[in-house]
């Protein structure tokens, strides 16, 4: 028997979360690696949830809450430098240029797993989707790209990091679809780990990965279908 769908996205985000910032923040590397590889299991876990029940807003907008409720507690823990995860950049063009990217990501996203046109009863219905996809996207840069990869890049080289952040963040779509998607989301977790060590700025993959989804869930689906 499967659990109600709004416990079961509740469940989800707080054990996602909470193994990573586990995974992040240990200091024990083989700690770190059992964590990374418990990951996917609670994906597949999660498929035991009748999400089909809910609707994707709600959807984004609980699991988005869920893990912002949490990264809000985990900012006290005295090895994630939240100040420095979310700084201002001093080059606001290479954070622009990153943004740009997400259009480049979006495209090859739909390119390869097309998203079916998304029907609202009305602007507000469409505001709150939007909304949702904004925080979803936030708050997965902020545990991925900010905090996970920070704690990693204390104790592996940044490359590393960015590597096994990749693959963390690729393992969360097994076994959604195909090789294909895994594939463009660990090159699309790449780029973003990347842009985030040499641009010193996490503000540029946030707005990416929100211009990615829009484009995925709203703009390409409208214009082929």
């Amino acid at each position: 028997m499967g659990v109600k769908p709004a416990w079961g996205v509740l469940v989800y985000g707080l054990m996602l979360s909470s193994l990573f910032v586990f995974a992040a923040l240990v200091l024990e590397v083989r700690s770190i690696l059992i964590g990374l590889s418990g990951i996917p299991i609670i994906r597949i876990v999660s498929y035991g949830i009748p999400f089909s029940n809910i609707t994707l807003t709600t959807h984004f907008g609980m699991t988005g809450f869920i893990l912002l409720f949490y990264v809000f507690i985990s900012v006290r823990m005295p090895d994630l430098e939240i100040s420095h995860i979310l700084k201002f950049p001093r080059n606001w063009l290479t954070q622009i240029l990153i943004i740009i990217g997400g259009i480049v990501v979006g495209f090859c996203q739909f390119w390869v797993y097309p998203q079916s046109a998304l029907y609202f009863s009305g602007p507000f219905e469409l505001i709150a989707f939007v909304a949702a996809l904004a925080l979803l996207a936030f708050v997965e840069e902020v545990i991925f790209r900010g905090m996970a990869l920070t704690g990693f890049t204390k104790r592996f080289s940044p490359a590393l990091s960015v590597v096994f952040v990749a693959f963390a963040y690729t393992s969360l779509f097994i076994p959604f679809s195909s090789i294909g998607v895994g594939l463009v989301m660990f090159l699309t977790s790449l780029f973003y780990g990347f842009a985030v060590v040499r641009s010193s700025g996490l503000y540029g993959v946030i707005g990416a990965h929100i211009v990615s989804s829009i484009l995925y869930y709203l703009i390409l689906p409208s214009i082929w279908h």
